[in-house]
C-alpha cells in the first residue's frame, strides 16, 4: 500500500510540473561592426534542421559554412545583410564595415643618408598589407635646432613597396641631422604596381651622361620615381628626381631619357642605379 502511494504521488508531481517548450531557432548576434580584412562566425542555435545562410550587399562575404554556423569575411566598406533561413524561420544579421585604421608610423619605414649639409636622400617603405596613401614630413636641424621644418612629401605606396626621395634644402639652410615621420595614412583608393618598368642604363664614353631606356611592362595612368646612382659598394653618389613616364601609358611603351651629369659628378661615373617608383598604378574608382 505504502509502495502504491509512493507512485501515486510521484505520478501526481509529474503531472503538476510544466513543460518547458525547446527554444525556436535563434541568431547569436543581429549586429556587427567589422573593419575591412576582419572575420567573424555567426552562429544559429536551436534550429532541429541544417541552416541555409545567403548574403546581402557587396561589404561582406561569407567565406565558410557549416551545419548551423557561417564565418564571413569584410572585404570593403558598407553594409551587407546576413539571413538565415532555419526551421521555416528567417533570422537577420546587419553588418557594418568600416575602413581599417592603419597605425601612423608603425608600418611606414624611414630611413636615410646624408649626402651633404644641404640634401639628403631617403628610403621609405610601406610594411602595411595593403596599398596606401600616406605623407611624410622631415625636420633638418643644425647643432640640435631645427633649421627647416617645413619639408612635406605626399606619397602612393603598394603593399611591401620601397620607394626613393631627395629632400633638398638651401644653403642657409644647411644641416647635420634630421627627423622623418609619416602622416596620415590610410587605404589608398589606387591600384598600385610594385614592378611596372623594366630600367636599363647606358653611361657615355666620357662619363658625362647617362641614358635611361625604360620598358612599362604593365599598363599605368600615371607614374612618378626616382633614380638614384651607386658605386661599387652601393653608396650613393647622385640622384635625379624623374617624371618616369606620362599619364595613359600602355604595356610595351618604352620611353628613352638621357640625363647629363652636374659638373661636380663628370668624370666620376658609377657602378650600378636603381629605379625608385612612388606613384605607379591605375585609377580604381
Amino acid at each position: 500500500m505504502k509502495k502504491i502511494l509512493t507512485l501515486f504521488l510521484a505520478f501526481a508531481i509529474l503531472l503538476s510540473t510544466p513543460l518547458t517548450p525547446k527554444a525556436a531557432a535563434g541568431i547569436s548576434t543581429g549586429k556587427v561592426v567589422l573593419k575591412v580584412g576582419q572575420t567573424k562566425t555567426i552562429r544559429v542555435s536551436g534550429a532541429k534542421k541544417k541552416v541555409s545562410f545567403r548574403m546581402s550587399g557587396s561589404a561582406v562575404k561569407i567565406v565558410r559554412k557549416a551545419q548551423k554556423a557561417c564565418r564571413v569575411k569584410a572585404v570593403k566598406t558598407g553594409k551587407s545583410v546576413l539571413t538565415a533561413s532555419a526551421d521555416g524561420k528567417k533570422l537577420k544579421c546587419s553588418i557594418t564595415v568600416k575602413e581599417t585604421e592603419l597605425p601612423m608610423n608603425k608600418n611606414i619605414d624611414i630611413r636615410y643618408e646624408t649626402l651633404s649639409d644641404t640634401q639628403l636622400l631617403a628610403y621609405i617603405t610601406n610594411n602595411n598589407k595593403m596599398d596606401v596613401d600616406f605623407s611624410c614630413k622631415f625636420i633638418l636641424y643644425k647643432d640640435g635646432n631645427a633649421v627647416d621644418d617645413d619639408l612635406y612629401y605626399n606619397y602612393c605606396l603598394g603593399a611591401g613597396a620601397t620607394t626613393a626621395v631627395i629632400v633638398e634644402t638651401s644653403p642657409e639652410k644647411a644641416f647635420d641631422s634630421a627627423k622623418a615621420t609619416s602622416l596620415n595614412t590610410k587605404k589608398s583608393h589606387y591600384k598600385h604596381f610594385a614592378n611596372a618598368y623594366k630600367m636599363e642604363y647606358r653611361q657615355s664614353d666620357d662619363l658625362t651622361e647617362c641614358t635611361f631606356t625604360i620598358n612599362c611592362l604593365k599598363s599605368v595612368d600615371t607614374s612618378e620615381g626616382c633614380i638614384v646612382m651607386y658605386d661599387a659598394d652601393d653608396n650613393p653618389i647622385m640622384t635625379k628626381t624623374l617624371n618616369v613616364l606620362n599619364l595613359d601609358r600602355n604595356a610595351g611603351d618604352i620611353s628613352v631619357v638621357t640625363k647629363s651629369y652636374p659638373d661636380e659628378y663628370k668624370t666620376i661615373g658609377f657602378d650600378h642605379c636603381r629605379l625608385y617608383l612612388d606613384h605607379a598604378y591605375l585609377y580604381n574608382y
